[in-house]
């Protein structure tokens, strides 16, 4: 009868474990593992110099481009064309006669590229070049974008078509799947403070605006329809572009509450990492983004841990991309397929096998004892 106490114990450890299971489940959403930069997947400024080109003048560029791009997801790479003639870069190369040097083009993780012409025409100027670094990473549509994401639960982007009963009822559609999501926000893995926010990209916008439509991979022949792109964490996109009918409360809601999912859900890296637009992400957004996470999405050890969840390196081997799947091939997960307790709660499956595995094997391992004793015993 001296195992009495061990019973005891591996008793209440059982029931300590089923009632503080939850907290054993992965520290981290969908949406805080957005906003941890991995340092991985970068878009590259790729600059072709002639052979004449000033030291001093390269070595502004590359103070500029320090202090500018430091904090987007934008690289600087200086490649002289007369010297290097075989390097990788070169295949993005596209000179114009008369259009001037140096120049540049941008190049995306996924190796798709948009020709950006001179870096500075006529004379350098200082000016000049900040203002085509900053055009790289920014823009009124970009800015509304990070504004929301620092404290939003997501963006959705919907890109004005055509003809405007379509957009008015994309625009429904996208509307109805925020509300959705919004009576849902307290029963999240970790709730989140504030909901989806909506910003439309007009038509008349949409001039000034091609850079970010190409790193959707749109061009003006895209734009008949009306597009709607999601977007969270330091703005990575997540899912499919939805376009014309393919924008539905359904499809837009589900791919929204995978956002607010535990980041151990079994959902692929693939489906739920994405890939982020060029934008410039400063100090005072970081300050908001860990103010209201309650960590430093940027701290090292941050890092580290999210790289080991989301198996990045093993993603990016595959060079794959989420968005160049139709609606139809990429596996957006049913809302209805998520998991709740009692209260309606949405929980993973590490946190219901821990509420069940776990205090089921230590009550068996404390029955067991608990025989053995007795037989002892008598």
């Amino acid at each position: 009868m001296k195992r009495t106490p061990v019973i005891g114990i591996l008793l209440a450890l059982g029931l300590f474990v089923a009632s503080s299971s939850e907290s054993l489940a992965c520290r981290y959403n969908v949406r805080e593992t957005g906003f941890v930069n991995l340092g991985i997947e970068s878009y590259r400024l790729l600059c072709f110099l002639e052979s004449e080109t000033e030291t001093e003048k390269i070595s502004q560029l590359e103070s500029l481009a320090t202090e500018l791009l430091a904090d987007s997801a934008v690289s600087l790479e200086l490649i002289s064309v007369a010297q290097s003639p075989d390097h990788p870069a070169m295949e993005y190369w596209q000179p114009v006669e008369g259009q001037g040097w140096p120049s540049a083009a941008l190049v995306s993780p996924t190796g798709h590229s948009l020709w950006l012409g001179p870096i500075w025409a006529g004379a350098f100027s200082p000016d000049q070049v900040r203002e085509t670094l900053l055009e790289v990473v920014s823009s009124p549509v970009r800015s509304r974008i990070v504004e929301e994401l620092a404290g939003a639960f997501g963006v959705v982007l919907l890109i004005e078509g055509a003809n405007q009963a379509e957009n008015t009822r994309a625009k429904t559609a996208v509307l109805q799947a925020i509300g959705t999501v919004e009576s849902e926000l307290e029963y999240f893995p970790k709730p989140i403070k504030r909901g989806p926010a909506l910003i439309t990209l007009t038509r008349e916008e949409q001039t000034s605006e091609g850079l970010l439509l190409w790193s959707f991979h749109l061009g003006a022949e895209d734009l008949e329809q009306p597009i709607a792109a999601i977007l969270y964490g330091r703005g990575r996109w997540i899912g499919p572009a939805m376009i014309g009918e393919e924008i539905t409360l359904d499809l837009v809601s589900r791919i929204l509450f995978v956002i607010g999912a535990d980041c151990e859900c079994g959902l692929s890296p693939r489906l739920i990492r994405g890939t982020g637009i060029p934008i410039a992400w400063d100090r005072r957004l970081r300050d908001i983004v860990s103010q209201d996470l309650g960590f430093d999405p940027d701290n090292p050890l941050v890092r580290m841990e999210v790289s080991k969840i989301l198996r990045v390196n093993t993603w990016l081997d595959s060079r794959s991309y989420p968005t160049e799947d139709h609606v139809d091939q990429l596996q957006i997960p049913e809302v209805e397929d998520v998991s709740r307790d009692s209260s309606g709660r949405l929980v993973s499956n590490q946190v219901i096998f821990l509420m069940g595995g776990i205090p089921a094997l230590v009550l068996c391992v404390g029955a067991f004892i608990l025989i053995r004793a007795r037989r002892a015993g008598q």
